[in-house]
């Protein structure tokens, strides 16, 4: 059976188990249980977290949200848009010495009023991560459009977690994006 890893912030560790069991019968799916947080943190952990669960089929990734975050008016983007690009190409080229297929995964949307981070902003740095993957021809699993359809329903009461709802989405168009690649 095919062995898949998920990689990725909080987003992706809510959705987790669910593609688990979409998958069952179909392919192994594994994930680190720590939250991949931003780019800077996977590119450091990225060695380990492939050499986990033994040789990989697929990789399915993502990171973004964090990189995009502000605390506040005085300090400036986490990760500004070329550290981020730089970041993930590094990443990218780690996952493919050791996994013959990758799936990036965009960032999510945040409801309107999140204060450490706006929509704008994530549509800015999905719009680069995108150029970049389809220019290394690494498939994109369209999660922000997914999730915009409907941001009350699919994004919680803290403006920027999955709901039930969100996850049930999320993990079914991860699993249906996984299945055409095995």
């Amino acid at each position: 059976m095919k062995k898949v890893l998920l990689l990725g912030d909080s987003i992706r560790l809510s959705y987790q188990s669910r593609v688990k069991e979409l998958m069952e019968g179909k392919a192994e799916v594994f994930g680190p249980e720590e939250n991949g947080r931003f780019a800077k943190y996977t590119l450091w952990n990225i060695n380990l977290y492939l050499s986990l669960f033994g040789a990989l089929d697929i990789v399915h990734w993502n990171n973004g949200i964090w990189d995009t975050y502000t605390i506040s008016e005085d300090i400036p983007i986490f990760t500004n848009l070329d550290e981020y690009l730089r970041d993930m190409r590094l990443i990218l080229n780690e996952i493919r010495k050791k996994c013959p297929v990758v799936i990036f995964a965009n960032t999510t949307p945040v409801r309107e009023g999140f204060l450490c981070n706006n929509n704008d902003r994530i549509d800015k740095y999905n719009k680069a991560i995108e150029k970049l993957m389809r220019e290394e021809s690494v498939p994109i699993n369209d999660l922000n459009s997914l999730v915009k359809k409907n941001l009350d329903l699919y994004v919680g009461d803290d403006l920027l977690h999955l709901t039930q709802e969100g996850v049930e989405v999320c993990a079914k168009q991860v699993a249906h994006v996984i299945s055409e690649y095995l």
